[in-house]
């Protein structure tokens, strides 16, 4: 299958060589795909698409080779019943419990956007989100008490993006520098009890 797609990329004047096809095969051999169309997808471009001018041209001749392949969340799945209630029903040990909550979570990103990509329904890449960025931001913050921001930009230049205010805010002021002494500082920040 995958030496077909080789040849019929090739066909298509997509421009790939054979080591990047063996890297293909290398990389599906660890599956880092995950036996996923969209992640084979993904994979499959990042490794065989060297040049800008044939990003396009995969998307189609990727899309025409494979089309009728349904991605696995769409397949329908013969589950029992009675072993989705008991995972529904589950109750965590107090142990399973105190993992979860030992949870720390750090974002690294300049938080440098819009605010309307934070602060609207439908304002990030995907338009068609009702949620705004806002909301789950706030979950995640919800859910994880341990939880800090590294920021590649430097501090002194926060104030000039509204975005990074917004953030720092919801993350109640724990946003710090992606530097020596912000790194410290931030994990001196997880490991307190919250």
């Amino acid at each position: 299958m995958f030496v077909d797609f080789f040849y019929f990329l090739r066909s298509q004047k997509v421009t790939i060589t054979l080591i990047e096809f063996l890297d293909l095969l290398k990389a599906l051999e660890k599956n880092l795909s995950n036996c996923s169309v969209d992640e084979f997808y993904y994979l499959s471009k990042t490794i065989l698409i060297k040049n800008e001018k044939d990003l396009d041209r995969f998307d189609q001749v990727f899309g025409e080779f494979f089309k009728g392949l349904a991605p696995l969340d769409e397949v329908p799945l013969n589950i029992e019943e009675s072993w989705i209630n008991k995972l529904k029903n589950r109750t965590f040990t107090p142990e399973e419990k105190a993992m979860i909550e030992a949870n720390k979570i750090i974002f690294v990103g300049d938080a440098s956007m819009s605010s309307y990509e934070i602060l609207s329904p439908g304002g990030s890449v995907e338009h068609a989100n009702e949620t705004p960025g806002i909301v789950w931001l706030g979950k995640i913050k919800k859910k994880y008490k341990n939880i800090v921001w590294l920021n590649p930009v430097q501090e002194d230049q926060w104030k000039y993006t509204q975005s990074i205010g917004i953030i720092s805010e919801i993350f109640e002021h724990k946003m710090f520098p992606l530097t020596l002494t912000g790194i410290s500082k931030a994990m001196k920040e997880l490991q307190k009890k919250h």
